[in-house]
């Protein structure tokens, strides 16, 4: 990152320099057997190898030149295995039931190691010192199928352990490790470990094709994400993760809505994400939104199609952020392209 910063009498003081290299490597093997007539079991696994170096950051005084902060980080890495296991039973032709256990892994980005950030008075640290994230998890559910009913529900839990996160360290005004001074409103945060998130929930589609012009299809999305674990951190015990929205639904509509012009095609979709918090402490709340996008499609020719679209059709807010003085950050508003396609062999 390279910025100027710390605006004061309408100038902008000092400059910081910031960043690292990153390197990752991963191979996996994944193969399937079937057992019987109606069971498949599959087996795989993922190797992973991260490494971090170069680490650094410069900050000074724009006129003078003088040095205020000069850091250099150790290299880091580090290796994992992640396993997975699958169990698929077809019940009948239509019915199927399928399970899996897995573990993951989530090596930190150079953004969250080494690049400080301030929204308003609001000011997240980077932290070198992050450690990776892992993932147990399980996931069990059905699925049913015709030519035009399909539906599918899984419940899953995961595990999350050294889970990265803005944790608030202090607030303003005043002097706040390791942000600084912090004036009146604001609040210091820095990414963090925590020891534990359990994450419980939910996922649900059910797609209908009542005829070959058209198909409709229904998506949910349940997840509860939980702080069960945090030594250094023990007022987030039991809180919800920042910006991870309980509910989350979609409706999907698409066909050809006239019958003697099958060239062109029309499509919907609404999105409807609930409420979330903005803030570790569970302080601040992201108001729920619906949007709704529109696309149109006219098959000009075998090799080209007109493409014309339309996102958040009703020009919704949708709230991304707010800091401690009441600055709302937002999303897109309304947006609308035109497109040509070619497509040749």
């Amino acid at each position: 990152t390279h910025e100027d910063f710390f605006l004061a009498a309408g100038t902008l003081q000092r400059r910081r320099r910031a960043g690292g290299d990153e390197s990752l490597f991963g191979v996996f093997l994944q193969d399937q057997w079937q057992l019987g007539n109606r069971v498949v079991l599959s087996l795989g696994g993922r190797f992973d190898s991260w490494r971090s170096g170069e680490g650094s950051r410069l900050e000074t005084v724009i006129a003078s030149g003088g040095v205020l902060r000069s850091e250099s980080f150790p290299d880091r890495e580090a290796e994992t295995f992640s396993p997975r296991v699958g169990l698929a039973w077809q019940v009948s032709e239509r019915f199927q039931l399928a399970g899996s256990l897995y573990r993951s892994f989530r090596a930190p980005t150079i953004n969250e190691l080494f690049r400080p950030f301030r929204v308003r008075n609001d000011i997240t640290e980077a932290n070198a010192a992050l450690e990776s994230e892992t993932l147990q998890g399980g996931e069990i559910g059905v699925r049913y199928g015709t030519r035009k009913v399909r539906w599918s529900a899984y419940a899953f839990r995961s595990e999350l352990d050294d889970a990265i996160a803005n944790v608030t360290m202090g607030q303003g005004p005043g002097a706040v490790a390791p942000c600084g001074f912090v004036p009146a409103g604001g609040v210091c945060r820095q990414r963090r470990n925590l020891d534990q998130v359990r994450v419980d929930g939910l996922e649900a589609d059910l797609k209908l094709i009542p005829s070959h012009r058209i198909e409709l299809e229904l998506s949910y999305l349940l997840s509860d994400p939980e702080v069960v674990t945090a030594t250094a951190q023990p007022e987030l015990v039991g809180r919800r993760v920042a910006q991870v929205p309980e509910h989350q639904a979609a409706l999907r509509l698409a066909g050809r809505p006239l019958a003697d012009l099958d060239r062109f095609e029309l499509g919907g979709m609404a999105r409807w994400v609930g409420e979330q918090f903005e803030d570790d402490l569970n302080e601040r709340r992201l108001a729920d939104y619906l949007a709704v996008d529109l696309l149109a499609r006219w098959r000009v020719s075998s090799r080209w199609d007109f493409l014309a679209a339309v996102e958040n059709v009703f020009d919704e807010t949708i709230e991304t952020g707010e800091t401690g003085d009441g600055l709302v950050s937002i999303g897109a508003p309304r947006l609308a392209r035109l497109g040509l396609r070619y497509a040749w062999e």
